[in-house]
């Protein structure tokens, strides 16, 4: 007899997502709560909040019992936004509009004053308008686009505005003009008018001018030097100052110094710094640098325009304060502390700083508004800015940095699934523009992969903004090229990682990111199992004849930079004509109204797939442009993504279980 012994495995799968799921319209809902500003004393809450269809509200609470006082509405195709108390009883709003064509909101230059109660509204500067070679006609007020200089909170019912009447002139040079308007009544008074092209007026703490930095009226070309004149005596005397280069070089805020200014400046392609700069001397201290990025946020007194502290970002948030002895700032390394591992900023005070609006966010966090009570030392929660997402259920993301093949630093940030045993499939997901960069912020498209089972890899690569000028600038001739390097370097890199599974990685990205995923698949076909495509550039050559880029001569002269007028580089960096050398399966995805990234790539790129057989899906999304408007049809891209992973690096685990089973004798 023998014994037999038969070992029958048994194959279960087990999904490393938990079945509770976070359901997809949480991720594809915009959030609901923007920005809030205290009046004055404390009394109002002026909240920018979500509206039907996409738009946005003003609307103004009661802070004790944060009941609703008043609103101001979204019109048809305006939505009003950043409000702005002048007194404690009357505001200000601006306007927004969205492009039918690129789903972009742009400001319109109009104000609007509003009293708390709702009542007394008045369209201080009207919108836009467009007059070729002809005077401007003003009717009812200004027309034009305005921008709040100062709120001259010793004259409760006035503010300082800077004005540009839209019309061409021949010479083509724009002289802002300084104002006076009063916001009950909408009268306003020229103060001054600027004496070179586009130039910023510096304001005294009471509001009165004090200089001009403007472009040099004879150059009016983008890289002219800048002037610098005083006013004095009711007129601009210009000062002999030099070494102030436009577009490397611009005023931010002033200081307790009238004579000087705090100064954005870029120099030798290093990140951005920051300086005090004697408009009167040209003698320049630094105020702030950091070795790898760029400041983000910079935190200013709104009545003395004085800069507080400098918010920056080379992994998680950072703060360096500027005037740590000042009543709103000297809170930030408390709030820092008390909201560990998140971003901390004050987003508005009262006058006396008895009371701070304090936002907080983070990659797991959409937003949390706090009202705290310096005199008591307590926080009250406010509201949440995407209430139906919890923290707690989200995924970390962690940053990281690595050299790249030619030994550049790259700095990215890596989102792991929560509550989940690796090794992760892993989905890349390269950002737009490509002068763009990610944060680390809540990313509702990150989110949702991570909570379908999914580590996200996202990559500030060579040509990314935030990094200083050099690393921006040495993007440009190479998308087809050393960025993907980049991109396939950070693959590699997260793919070695035991907790990432190498054998199952794809790329999915938008505008930018969608040529990205396209084109580093084509440049190394065997690491990604497939890509997705949303509003891609796929034809280089199309980007000079069908984008909206190439209408303007700032446009123009990008496209120049970045991508240059070489056919045969164009042709050799465009996935269009690689597509034989491609071995992911594609999923395209394209607004059928993009402006930006015009819909002629969808179509050239599926049928070049066509012809190849390549294996391919697309999903032509007739009433969207450059991005998804709809949140249903933001929802339904979610689901669509999620469906093309799944049939390639589904977030499975294969668990093999042995049963024995004993035998007798025979």
């Amino acid at each position: 007899m023998k014994l037999l012994l038969l070992l029958v495995c048994g194959v279960f799968l087990f999904n490393t997502v938990h079945a509770e799921q976070i359901p997809v319209e949480s991720f594809a809902k915009p959030n609901e709560y923007y920005d809030m500003v205290l009046s004055p004393t404390g009394k109002y809450l002026a909240v920018s909040r979500a509206a039907d269809e996409g738009k946005s509200l003003v609307a103004i609470l009661d802070t004790k019992e944060l009941k609703l006082i008043s609103h101001v509405p979204a019109t048809s195709k305006n939505s009003p936004i950043l409000p702005l108390w002048i007194n404690d009883e009357r505001f200000i709003v601006r306007f927004t509009e969205e492009s039918s064509l690129y789903e972009q909101e742009f400001l319109t230059g109009e104000i609007t004053s509003v009293n708390a109660n709702g009542k007394r509204d008045k369209r201080i500067v009207q919108r836009q308008i467009f007059v070729s070679n002809a005077p401007i006609k003003r009717l009812n007020g200004l027309h034009g686009n305005a921008s709040v200089v100062h709120v001259l909170p010793k004259q409760k019912n006035h503010m300082m505005i800077r004005f540009i009447a839209f019309g061409r002139t021949k010479d083509r040079n724009i002289l802002p003009e300084l104002y006076r308007i009063n916001i009950t009544n909408g009268k306003v008074k020229l103060i001054a008018k600027a004496p070179s092209h586009l130039a910023d007026f510096i304001l005294s703490e009471s509001g009165e001018p004090l200089f001009s930095i403007g472009h040099d009226k004879k150059a009016l070309k983008v890289e002219n030097e800048l002037v610098v004149h005083e006013y004095k005596d009711k007129k601009w005397h210009q000062l002999s100052v030099g070494g102030l280069e436009a577009g490397s070089f611009s005023v931010v805020a002033n200081t307790k110094n009238p004579d000087e200014v705090v100064v954005s400046a870029s120099f030798n392609d290093k990140a951005d710094r920051l300086y005090r700069y004697n408009l009167r001397t040209g003698k320049r201290k630094l105020i702030f640098a950091h070795p790898d990025v760029n400041y983000r946020d910079l935190d200013i007194d709104p009545v003395t325009n004085r800069l507080l502290a400098v918010h920056f970002d080379a992994g998680h948030p950072d703060i360096h304060l500027i005037e740590p002895d000042h009543p709103k700032a000297r809170w930030y390394p408390s709030l820092f502390s008390f909201f560990e591992g998140r971003k901390v900023k004050i987003t508005s005070a009262t006058s006396d700083y008895s009371q701070l609006v304090v936002h907080v966010t983070g990659a797991d966090e959409p937003g949390q508004f706090h009202l705290f009570n310096t005199k008591t030392k307590k926080m009250r929660y406010l509201f949440n800015a995407a209430s139906w997402i919890k923290s707690e259920e989200l995924a970390k993301t962690e940053p990281y940095t690595f050299q790249s093949r030619d030994d550049l630093k790259i700095h990215g940030y890596l989102t792991k699934p929560k509550n989940t045993k690796g090794p992760h499939p892993m989905v890349v997901l390269p950002h737009g523009g490509p002068r763009f960069r990610d944060w680390w912020e809540y990313d509702s498209e990150v989110q949702f992969l991570a909570s379908r089972g999914y580590a996200v890899l996202q990559v500030n690569f060579r040509g990314s903004y935030g990094y200083g000028y050099g690393f921006q600038s040495a993007g440009d001739r190479k998308w087809g090229a050393e960025i993907q390097y980049d991109i396939i370097d950070a693959t590699k890199w997260a793919a070695q990682k035991p907790d990432i599974d190498g054998d199952k990685i794809c790329i999915v990205g938008a505008s930018f990111g969608g040529y990205s995923a396209l084109m580093s698949p084509i440049l190394e076909p065997d690491l990604y199992k497939c890509a997705v495509g949303v509003v891609g550039v796929y034809d280089l050559n199309l980007m000079w004849t069908t984008a909206d880029i190439g209408d303007r001569r700032h446009g123009r002269n990008y496209l120049q930079e970045a991508i240059g007028k070489d056919k045969a580089e164009l042709d050799n960096f465009s996935p269009v004509k690689r597509v034989s050398e491609l071995k992911a399966p594609v999923l395209l995805v394209h607004g059928k109204r993009d402006g930006r990234v015009d819909v002629k790539h969808y179509y050239k790129m599926k049928k070049a797939l066509e012809e190849k057989n390549h294996p391919h899906e697309g999903w032509l999304v007739r009433k969207e442009g450059h991005s998804f408007g709809s949140e249903k049809n933001r929802a339904e891209y979610f689901r669509k993504v999620e469906a093309f992973l799944g049939k390639y690096i589904s977030p499975v685990e294969i668990v093999f279980e042995g049963v024995m089973l004993e035998g007798g004798e025979g």
